[in-house]
């Protein structure tokens, strides 16, 4: 999982989008088990919000990616069996990144990713609050580096981050 994480990140910030397109669909399919027709719906959907945020100016502006997160987290949830705030799952998505591009500190926007795990999976533990900031750690680091500026060796060491934190939400959701 963290593998394909990182190589989404660095499709979202070369803004290949068929990249990230493709990226997505094998999260939603080998990694969630989803159906190959629920995949595409699923990467066409967060695809979607990814643009707009990307291509979004202000606050206003990014909320419009908010309807595609929402028929998004709605299918996860039909799909998947799970009990969740389809609502308020996709506020938190749009939020962290709103944070983000506020230039919010890692520890503020990694703890509402922690918030939205947790209300995906029904857990508040300190497993997934650790596996938020460490999503968000990486994220800073990407930020730092300068995407366009990422060697091989700075992927690495986010995608190093990436599989710690993805092992700490495993174990933080089956608790």
């Amino acid at each position: 999982m963290a593998r394909l994480e990182t190589q989404m990140w660095r499709c979202y910030y070369a803004r290949s989008y068929a990249g990230l397109g493709w990226y997505l669909y094998r999260t939603c399919r080998d990694e969630y088990g989803f159906s190959p027709a629920d995949s595409v719906r699923l990467m066409a959907l967060a695809a979607r919000a990814a643009k707009l945020f990307q291509d979004s100016r202000n606050e206003t502006e990014s909320s419009r990616a908010l309807p595609d997160l929402e028929r998004y987290y709605a299918l996860i949830q039909r799909r998947s069996g799970m009990t969740f705030n389809v609502a308020r799952a996709a506020e938190l998505e749009l939020r962290w990144w709103q944070m983000r591009r506020r230039l919010a500190t890692p520890e503020e926007y990694g703890r509402t990713i922690a918030e939205l795990m947790g209300e995906i999976y029904q857990r508040q533990n300190a497993d997934l609050q650790q596996a938020g900031q460490l999503r968000a750690t990486a994220m800073a680091f990407c930020d730092k580096q300068g995407h366009g500026k990422m060697r091989d060796a700075d992927w690495q060491q986010v995608e190093t981050q990436l599989s710690e934190a993805y092992r700490l939400y495993h174990r933080g959701v089956h608790l």
